[in-house]
């Protein structure tokens, strides 16, 4: 009886999911909250969470991901403070390879490998900095930058999120697949005083591009 009991309950624990040593996941952060007005420039801030938690000396060396967002309310812009993380090495001094690169409307692939060696302990070169001097639990991959140019005039909210992330390692394994994340951005109404400025505006040029065709047309 009682070795049917302990086989049964080596089955039961053979048959239960095993949790991982430690949980990745990646976050999505807004630099200006998750309210914003048409025609600002948003800058998302992409972050790993995880990474070291129970598996010490573990780095990255390198990712790839998607990230998606509506094309009729955003488009891509590269500026500051768009660009990437400290984590992997300077992009600009040839320490780590990047790339942010739109694939089809609304969907930037972003991915980066790192040159740099992992750790002192059985480097090849030994020069440093290394990815463990890089790297905590949590750190800053990259940033996006995103101008709502939306020309539509109703509340509204849109989603951004991350799809099919690969890991790896500073030794090149892949590491534990992590879930998509997803941000949801409340874009409002604009306000009187706004839709009026912008008539205003509008009529202005339009009015300054028909005063030039006037000067320009011959006379009879």
């Amino acid at each position: 009886m009682k070795k049917s009991l302990l086989v049964l309950a080596m089955l039961l624990c053979m048959a239960m999911p095993v949790p991982p040593a430690h949980a990745l996941a990646l976050s999505l952060f807004p630099q200006s909250g998750l309210l914003i007005h048409r025609f600002d420039d948003v800058f998302i801030d992409i972050n790993l969470i995880g990474l070291t938690s129970g598996a010490p000396g573990r780095t990255l060396g390198a990712f790839e991901m998607d990230l998606e967002f509506d094309p009729q309310a955003f488009q891509k812009i590269d500026i500051a403070p768009a660009g990437w993380g400290p984590a992997l090495g300077n992009v600009a001094a040839g320490e780590a390879l990047a790339s942010m690169a739109l694939t089809a409307p609304g969907v930037l692939h972003i991915s980066a490998v790192s040159l740099l060696e992992t750790s002192a302990a059985g480097c090849s070169f030994c020069t440093g900095p290394y990815l463990d001097e890089l790297q905590g639990n949590s750190f800053h991959l990259a940033t996006v930058g995103l101008y709502a140019y939306n020309p539509g005039f109703v509340d509204m909210t849109t989603n951004i999120g991350t799809r099919m992330a690969v890991l790896a390692d500073g030794a090149g394994n892949r590491l534990p697949d992590v879930p998509d994340a997803l941000l949801q951005l409340t874009i409002p109404e604009p306000g009187t005083g706004p839709l009026l400025l912008l008539g205003l505006v509008s009529a202005a040029i339009a009015g300054r591009v028909c005063r030039r065709s006037a000067t320009k047309r011959p006379g009879p």
